[in-house]
């Protein structure tokens, strides 16, 4: 008997975001900074003759090959058919992730990315590299799970490490990777993430960006240029070493990430983010699409400790994180 394990880190995104989104990105380009983390998702499949099973620890719901599935279904009953439609249609497929669904940590993109190296481990295609792994994710993101998303998801984890990525106007995608390890190493030191409690759609805010910018919506259009060279400053920053200024810089692109619609950000988040820079932290955030899911903050030098039990007091769940260039692996173990 054989298994399959593959595994697809998150990312948590510094700057950027919201400029990788059609139409703006097509029409304008796009820049992001972010990192991939030592938090993903673990998918595991193995063969057992009987109609394809999946399961997810996480959700704690299972579905079997056979159901009927629609537009309308969710997830798990739609992972059914994906499988099916790449000739799948037996054994055991359970997913098992480090944070809930919908935390703004690219979860949707890593899992497409886990069940992708499995598909492609059962039928022995071989790796094609980065590029194509994220362009396929992206493609059954949006046409098969109807997740509306920007580009920096995918080719965020598909392409591991600290970095500067920019998508061009052309398609053309372009990655800087940091080499500052010194500055990598001391922001590392200080990086928490919040859990709101509470996760969220992001493709109906998503929608809403793309509909503001279809139209041309000033105030949009104006925010989204403006987020875009917050940062090509923020990775400069960085290659700098001036820690003080990038803080500053993820402060300045909340504050304009903020203004591209309603539903970004709510009381709760406002709280936390209040109560963090209120009690030692230099720089705080929402990550993902906005409203709900993980609030990354940076704390003032050697302050950490302190930040992570103030915060704990308003979330239950407060962690701290590190920056990891291992990226997506998948291993077979055992053998037929």
């Amino acid at each position: 008997m054989w298994v399959l394990d593959s595994y697809a880190p998150f990312r948590i995104s510094f700057a950027g975001g919201g400029t990788d989104v059609s139409p703006y990105v097509e029409k304008n380009g796009g820049v992001v900074v972010n990192s991939t983390i030592d938090r993903g998702v673990i998918t595991r499949y193995s063969p057992d003759g009987l109609p394809l099973e999946v399961s997810s620890r996480d959700l704690l719901e299972s579905h079997t090959f056979g159901m009927k599935v629609s537009d309308q279904s969710g997830v798990m009953e739609r992972l059914l058919t994906l499988m099916q439609g790449h000739g799948v249609t037996d054994g055991k497929l359970s997913i098992s992730s480090d944070v809930p669904p919908g935390s703004g940590l690219g979860s949707s993109s890593a899992l497409t990315i886990s069940i992708l190296q499995i598909l492609d481990a059962i039928r022995n295609v071989e790796e094609k590299g980065n590029e194509d792994t994220a362009a396929r994710a992206l493609g059954i993101e949006r046409d098969f799970f109807h997740i509306a998303l920007g580009k920096q998801d995918p080719y965020a984890i598909a392409n591991a490490g600290f970095k500067k990525v920019e998508f061009l106007p052309g398609g053309e995608v372009r990655y800087t990777f940091l080499k500052n390890d010194s500055f990598r190493n001391e922001l590392e030191k200080r990086c928490l993430l919040v859990y709101t409690g509470m996760t969220r759609e992001s493709s109906k805010l998503l929608r809403r960006q793309m509909e503001l910018s279809e139209r041309g919506e000033g105030k949009v259009i104006d925010s989204l240029n403006a987020i875009r060279k917050t940062a090509e400053s923020i990775f400069r920053s960085a290659e700098n070493g001036d820690i003080d200024d990038f803080c500053d810089l993820i402060n300045q692109g909340w504050k304009l990430k903020r203004n591209l619609g309603e539903g970004v950000t709510n009381e709760r988040v406002e709280s936390i983010i209040s109560t963090a820079m209120n009690n030692g932290a230099q720089a705080a955030r929402l990550l993902g699409g906005g409203s709900q899911g993980f609030i990354l903050l940076v704390s003032r030098e050697s302050g950490i400790n302190e930040l992570q039990r103030k915060m704990m007091e308003a979330s239950k769940f407060v962690i701290r994180t590190s920056f990891q260039d291992a990226g997506r692996a998948v291993h077979r173990k055992g053998s037929s």
